[in-house]
């Protein structure tokens, strides 16, 4: 795994920003760190200094090439390593286009004094990305999955990892978010045969079936002949149960049915 692949897996990143000296540091000052990049934008911490009190905040730049309002939203926790096992703040954050930095305020001036005279004063900020909108190349499009009457969001990219399914049927959609309807089959579903059944020869699927855009399954010979007879007259397959045009002219492998049947052929004496 590469260190891009590792950044998106774990979705976390630490920032450090290091006080040398408040000395150095005068009324009106503001010191920035080094700027590193994650998730496709730029990230610096930062310090600023009042008569009495000391900000140390991080900033999230604008991703270049960018068109469109942006955000990442996260989930932060400042620490200092004077004071082991202690969070400053710990809380959720969205950067964005009218927002893009988040800063904490130190009174105790005195304090942060005392500790650079012995040595350097380090702060890290534990950052954990929990979405990504508007940045080129990192932005997640989100699938939304219908249930019934549920919606359930999941990331376009993680159904494409985790399910054949999925993959087959994003694969011809476009790129983006988009809606999925689903039906849950149940133990009824496999005693009707319902979803088992071919609606064009009404006859029990022989192997894998076919499923179109709109949701319907068939099994392979009915399809291609269908799309055969389609094809002669110039037009675009469609479904022979409710008359939905597949304008894509491909179809998706129902995994789920063939799971099905192969169990109860199983169960077969």
């Amino acid at each position: 795994m590469n260190e891009d692949e590792e950044e998106y897996t774990t979705r976390r990143f630490k920032m450090t920003h290091v006080i040398e000296s408040m000395k150095k540091i005068k009324v009106g000052d503001i010191h920035h760190g080094e700027t590193e990049t994650h998730f496709g934008v730029g990230w610096t911490t930062y310090i600023h200094r009042n008569e009495s009190d000391l900000h140390i905040g991080l900033k999230c730049q604008a991703p270049p090439e960018s068109k469109s309002p942006w955000s990442v939203i996260t989930n932060i926790s400042l620490k200092s390593n004077q004071v082991l096992g202690f969070s400053f703040f710990e809380l959720d954050h969205c950067f964005h286009t009218e927002n893009f930095q988040k800063s904490e305020n130190f009174d105790d001036l005195e304090r942060y004094w005392e500790i650079c005279k012995e040595k350097p004063l380090k702060f890290n900020f534990f950052v954990e990305v929990t979405d990504v909108s508007g940045v080129p190349e990192y932005d997640e499009p989100m699938v939304t999955l219908i249930v019934n009457k549920e919606k359930i969001e999941v990331a376009r990219k993680t159904l494409v990892k985790e399910s054949p399914h999925f993959r087959e049927l994003l694969i011809r959609k476009p790129p983006g978010s988009c809606e999925i309807p689903l039906h849950l089959l149940v133990r009824e579903d496999f005693d009707n045969k319902t979803y088992l059944t071919c609606d064009i020869c009404k006859k029990i699927f022989p192997e894998i079936p076919d499923t179109l855009d709109c949701g319907h399954s068939f099994c392979r010979p009915c399809i291609l002949h269908n799309r055969k007879e389609r094809e002669l007259k110039g037009q675009n397959l469609t479904c022979a149960q409710c008359g939905a045009v597949d304008e894509c002219g491909q179809v998706m492998p129902n995994f789920a049915v063939a799971n099905i049947l192969y169990m109860m052929k199983k169960e077969e004496p």
